[in-house]
């Protein structure tokens, strides 16, 4: 950019319409590269295309009442953003620039328009500013030169941090409840169970049985890894290994950026992935985090199921339209597919197999989702789940709900700041807000949520009515009736380790029966959970007895007081 680019006297004597013409006859810089260098842009466009998926629309810049040379600057200042940031900072940076409006043309309506901004505009502005005032590039002469009075303002600014946690127990938008996290587990495991059944081993599926396998994996992977959506959208097949193998070395993922930690080899069968990261404008796929997460065997299996079906329907399309692969090639271009895909990989035609492996590159973000739209899928299919709670009627899976209840239950349990911020990928400073929370609060939630869940779970039916339920009844080891099952289909793929029925309490599908002998069962959930303390306790079963003892107690707690009320009527009759 020449030097004189916004100080020649002439320019403010021109209009929008003779911009080319003057760029031009100047010799100016009309043509810059976005940050993906496969594209390009002209900066008195109002359309700048800076991705496959990322446009920046510039005409409100048109409809601004100030001058040119003020309109060419803030031009500028975006393009030069562009050329070295990810997408969303300048999207971000501008609709700070559209925020301030009208008041670019001078500097105390600059001021007073900043006064007025929302936090989240000025950090945007005072984070340009400040990199701008930093840089000693020959090249922004020009615009330090045409924004010092507003940089002069800003130094004198400070930085509006995000504001510390509120509501952290809202129940519409604070961490969840133990309740409410065994909600979502227990009908994503339900739906998974019922959607593999849909499935044929070699049957291609179709595309909307896919699609619907597709997003609960996506809701499965979203609370297992607890990574943002927009990481979930860069992650290609290439991005998921057998543990063991190196991301360094492996023919298909070594062509993207590696983590420096590989997991080590554990079981047979447990992969790891790699996950890049999303923040401080990081470009897509550019920076990998330092280390691979590695899955559990069980979700491991689960990410294999999904991969066979989407490489039986991948083949099954790309054949119809006339590209036959052979399985090395089919591999290899799956390795480039993005995990979870747009619709239009499947539906889009190809002319020749070198158009397709043109098309997918290895980095490419052909084929990804913009991050909006996984999260619009991934909350259609979280509505599906008809998930509740006893002080909710409805609610959602939610990414930022999740990390924070999986922070909160971390610092519960007295890992350090550094250990929690490892499980989301988040700077220690992130959590440290956290650990000033009332987790008192949180407890005292679960146990006054428990007595609501067991009176709704009350079933009052008579021995006869009970033996006709053969098979939907769940009864002790002497063949007592303890309770009734909603659905018996769904305890067949229960993960909990403790036997029925002390593993039913707090079960949505469990109702337990009002003559049953629960003190009994309390004693045995007593006994079980002095065992597991007392030797070496497998922690997953040590808090499920203590669940099943909160529960266990809230129903006898009311069968006491319903049976004290039946006493004081009948004293009137």
């Amino acid at each position: 950019m020449p030097i004189d680019i916004l100080n020649t006297q002439q320019l403010d004597h021109l209009s929008i319409k003779q911009m080319p013409e003057y760029f031009n006859a100047h010799d100016i810089q009309l043509i810059y590269t976005a940050k993906n260098p496969a594209w390009q842009f002209n900066i008195l466009s109002n359309k700048w295309q800076l991705g496959t998926k990322h446009t920046l629309y510039l005409d409100f810049l048109n409809k601004l009442k100030i001058p040119i040379t003020t309109w060419v600057a803030l031009r500028v200042v975006l393009a030069s953003q562009a050329e070295i940031k990810a997408f969303g900072t300048v999207q971000g940076l501008r609709g700070a620039i559209k925020a301030i409006g009208d008041d670019w043309k001078d500097n105390l309506k600059f001021q007073s328009a900043f006064n007025k901004s929302n936090d989240a505009c000025k950090r945007k502005l005072i984070s340009y500013f400040r990199e701008l005032n930093k840089s000693y590039l020959i090249e922004l002469l020009p615009l330090k030169e045409h924004f010092k009075d507003a940089i002069n303002f800003i130094k004198k600014q400070s930085y509006p941090n995000p504001k510390k946690l509120k509501g952290i127990f809202d129940p519409e938008k604070g961490i969840y409840t133990e309740e409410e996290v065994r909600e979502i587990h227990e009908k994503l495991r339900i739906n998974v169970s019922n959607l593999l059944k849909k499935f044929k081993n070699n049957e291609v599926p179709s595309l909307k049985l896919f699609e619907e396998f597709e997003y609960i994996v996506g809701l499965l992977l979203m609370l297992t890894i607890y990574r943002r959506p927009i990481q979930l959208t860069m992650m290609k097949w290439s991005d998921i290994l057998p543990v063991g193998i190196s991301f360094k070395e492996n023919i298909h993922s070594r062509h993207s950026p590696a983590p420096e930690f590989d997991s080590e080899f554990s079981d047979v069968g447990i992969i790891h992935l790699r996950i890049f990261k999303a923040k401080r404008g990081y470009g897509f796929r550019e920076y990998a985090e330092l280390r691979s997460l590695r899955l559990e065997p069980e979700f491991s299996k689960l990410i294999g199921i999904y991969r066979h079906f989407y490489k039986l329907l991948l083949s099954n399309s790309l054949s119809l339209r006339g590209i036959d692969l052979t399985e090395e090639e089919l591999e290899e271009i799956l390795s480039r597919c993005p995990l979870f895909p747009e619709q239009q990989l499947f539906t889009l035609s190809f002319s020749t197999k070198n158009e397709l492996f043109s098309a997918i590159g290895h980095q490419s973000d052909s084929m990804h989702p913009i991050s909006s739209n996984l999260i619009a899928a991934l909350k259609r299919a979280s509505k599906k789940l008809s998930l509740s709670s006893s002080r909710i009627d409805s609610f959602n899976i939610s990414n930022n709900r999740s990390r924070h209840t999986v922070i909160t239950n971390a610092i519960e349990k007295g890992l350090s700041v550094v250990q929690a911020a490892a499980i989301t990928g988040v700077t220690p400073s992130v959590v440290s807000s956290y650990t000033n929370l009332d987790i008192s609060s949180r407890i005292a939630i679960d146990e006054a949520m428990a007595g609501h869940k067991v009176l709704e779970q009350f079933t009052r039916i008579n021995l006869s009515e009970l033996k006709s339920m053969d098979g939907f009844v769940v009864k002790n080891e002497f063949d007592d009736v303890q309770g009734t099952l909603r659905d018996d289909n769904s305890c067949q793929s229960c993960q909990s380790k403790i036997c029925k029925p002390l593993g039913c309490y707090g079960c949505g599908n469990f109702s337990p029966f009002w003559e049953a002998d629960h003190q009994s069962n309390l004693a045995k959930i007593e006994q079980k959970i002095a065992f597991n303390t007392g030797s070496t306790p497998d922690k997953f079963t040590l808090r499920k007895l203590e669940i099943s003892r909160l529960y266990c107690q809230a129903t006898i707690s009311l069968i006491n007081e319903a049976k004290l009320s039946e006493k004081g009527i009948n004293c009137f009759d």
